[in-house]
């Protein structure tokens, strides 16, 4: 029995992160954040349509493009339109569920007016330039202040219902990885692959891809975030996948380098010193850890086994809804790991002309250590180099 069918099997693949427990802590937390600041009567956040921000599907449970959700000692109100009102009510027990019409300003304004607030909080995140001049003419007698980071900073710390759905999304993609490696072959190329990837998240049932798949070959595996592009895979390339499936909404994150062909020396060394800076990467993750320390700790990995001169990017990032959010593995960070942050571990060296190498995890961070959820051995992997 596979891993994917025994955590389907044990129930762990079922938990729903939108769940009424889940929203009545996350009110909770807003709540207590207001109780702190006495200068606000509300907090509102709102999802835009074209404009991908995920602080109200925190809170609320939403999935739908567009809605406004106020949150008050004793309220919790959500107005969306009529396309949405009934998935609405589906989605967000505990709130008080509104239709508004154009512009929502109208209805918002009354709903405002009935609960008595008058001193409103904002994520500004979700909120474009344009539509903050229209609450501001369409709530006359209503105050608005942005308040950014309000629940960004509570999205940091995953519950037990988040973290199932990220493990989800990790048993996904490496299931959808191992199903691809015996496609790799020379003549195919790096759009095709990456394509095949991402419907394989599918077949085993993801929401799709949690972001736009990179399958980088040969020369563009120097380039970190190099788009897939029609070349063909050649024997003696290299390959970097960065990929993951996405589920509930939440994301994993992962990245493998193979070779086509029996790997040389140079690109031999190149990989180990990747995968011993990665594996101590990984180690060094802990509660009370400081993230630029351990940023910082990579690096000096990378100079020590002769690659300094090579330009590197941040050891990693936080992720949950979003591919990249808090806390941050990067020079300057404040952040501190604690219990439920989940972040990925990936040190790279890309050399000009030659090639790059990349190995990614994401991690769980737990009260001794990282629990790594991507499980795809992190030995260098010398492919066919024949069709």
């Amino acid at each position: 029995m596979s891993k994917l069918d025994r955590l389907w099997q044990n129930g762990a693949m079922e938990i729903s992160p939108a769940s009424a427990s889940a929203a009545g802590s996350r009110l909770a937390a807003v709540r207590e954040w207001l109780s702190a600041h006495e200068e606000f009567d509300g907090l509102l956040l709102v999802r835009q349509e074209n404009l991908e921000d995920f602080d109200l599907r925190y809170v609320t449970g939403f999935t739908g493009s567009s809605g406004f959700a106020v949150v008050s000692a004793d309220r919790a109100l959500f107005l969306t339109d009529v396309r949405y009102v009934e998935q609405a009510a589906r989605q967000c027990p505990g709130w008080q569920i509104e239709r508004h019409g154009r512009p929502a300003t109208k209805e918002l304004a009354a709903a405002l007016q009935d609960a008595g607030l008058r001193r409103l909080a904002f994520e500004p995140a979700g909120v474009t330039v344009e539509l903050c001049d229209q609450l501001r003419a369409g709530l006359p007698g209503v105050a608005l202040h942005p308040a950014g980071g309000t629940v960004t900073a509570l999205r940091e710390r995953k519950d037990a219902a988040e973290v199932a759905a990220i493990v989800r999304a990790c048993v996904i993609s490496d299931a959808a990885f191992a199903q691809l490696l015996p496609l790799i072959r020379p003549g195919i190329s790096e759009r095709e692959l990456a394509r095949r990837l991402e419907e394989l998240f599918y077949r085993h049932g993801a929401d799709g891809a949690a972001f736009e798949t990179i399958a980088a070959s040969g020369p563009n595996s120097a380039l970190p975030h190099a788009r897939p592009s029609a070349r063909e895979i050649v024997p003696g390339d290299m390959i970097t996948f960065d990929f993951g499936a996405a589920v509930d909404g939440y994301r994993a994150d992962m990245t493998r380098t193979v070779v086509v062909g029996p790997a040389s020396p140079r690109q031999k060394h190149l990989y180990e010193a990747v995968r011993q800076v990665q594996s101590d990467g990984v180690a060094a993750l802990h509660a009370g850890a400081r993230c630029s320390e351990v940023d910082a700790a990579a690096k000096e990995g990378i100079t020590a086994a002769g690659y300094g001169e090579y330009p590197t990017h941040s050891l990693g990032h936080g992720v949950g809804l979003a591919i990249h959010e808090a806390p941050a593995l990067r020079p300057g960070s404040d952040d501190i790991l604690a219990p439920g942050h989940v972040v990925t571990v990936e040190p790279g060296i890309y050399i000009p002309g030659f090639g790059g190498v990349r190995i990614e995890d994401t991690v769980v961070i737990e009260e001794h250590a990282g629990r790594v959820l991507t499980t795809t051995t992190r030995d260098l992997i010398e492919l066919p180099a024949t069709g």
